[in-house]
């Protein structure tokens, strides 16, 4: 849930939007159209939540342009196709014991049963009423970002195609402990009186500022200035999906990797914006007891 920080920076750490998805939000009605420049609402309907997959990084992770091109049949470990629906989601290699690997998977399952029967209800609501069908593609991705300690940490990613104006791209993260299945918060890593870390918050409104000035020529969210302190800071953190980033020291975590989706700091053509966070800025505000997984430093982008 966000919450307000003295310098008026809103964050979210890990547990992102509202209610993310078991693994991914799905974000609104997925039979509802998505425009340039609306952002469907996020929802806190267990029916509309997803879960993800992934192989390497950077490989999975589509621009928008780019996102009707889901995994090809071949790279998906579920598939699943009829006339109304394509529904293929890719995960890591699983070593047999990774309980949090173990539960994207079922939550892959259950969000395949909830789209089955949205989608055969919008395939037959078009039939009835004599408009073109075709069916609705859905491609989940989940990709470990780093392990340490018997904890690990993913990103995923959904393209979801309903038949809106363009193809809907969703986020999440999600860390917890491989052995138990426990899931662990990004914030809950640091300690009561320093979560969310003000550093962390800072360090990631001017990293966005760096990017949107190399991508767009402009600090901006939707045309107005970015501001990353005081009572003028306008940077919510509540749609950031933040996973853990590897370190050049072995058995480290190096950092954060940060995550916003289209619609969360700027238009669909924009893209998402990925930004990593070195652990040396917020070092100080770990928990004594996660403290030793934290040491090196992460890989640029």
């Amino acid at each position: 849930m966000a919450r307000p920080l003295s310098s008026g920076v809103m964050i979210g750490l890990g547990a992102g939007a509202a209610a993310v998805l078991a693994g991914l939000a799905l974000i609104g009605d997925p039979s509802a159209d998505q425009t340039e420049g609306q952002a469907k609402p996020a929802s806190s309907s267990p029916a509309e939540d997803a879960p993800l997959s992934g192989r390497t990084a950077e490989e999975k992770m589509v621009q928008p342009a780019q996102a009707d091109a889901p995994l090809k049949p071949e790279d998906a470990e579920i598939a699943f196709k009829d006339e109304s629906l394509v529904f293929l989601a890719d995960f890591p290699d699983d070593p047999g014991n990774d309980l949090i690997l173990r539960s994207l998977k079922d939550e892959a399952q259950d969000y395949l049963a909830r789209m089955k029967s949205s989608a055969r209800a919008e395939f037959q609501r078009t039939v009835r009423e004599g408009e073109p069908a075709r069916p609705w593609s859905v491609s989940v991705s989940w990709t470990v970002t780093a392990r340490a300690g018997g904890i690990i940490s993913l990103a995923g990613q959904a393209i979801e195609d309903t038949g809106g104006a363009h193809p809907s791209l969703m986020f999440e993260a999600r860390t917890g402990r491989s052995a138990t299945g426990e899931r662990i918060e990004i914030e809950n890593m640091l300690i009561p009186e320093r979560s969310p870390s003000p550093a962390m918050v800072i360090a990631v409104c001017e990293a966005l500022k760096a990017e949107k000035s190399r991508t767009i020529g402009s600090a901006t969210i939707f045309d107005e200035a970015i501001v990353c302190a005081g009572s003028s800071a306008n940077l919510s953190l509540a749609d950031a999906h933040i996973s853990l980033a590897p370190s050049d020291k072995d058995g480290r975590f190096g950092g954060v990797r940060v995550e916003f989706p289209p619609y969360a700091v700027g238009s669909w053509a924009e893209g998402p914006y990925r930004l990593i966070i070195q652990q040396s800025v917020f070092a100080d505000d770990l928990r004594a007891d996660y403290r030793p997984l934290f040491s090196g430093s992460a890989p640029a982008g």
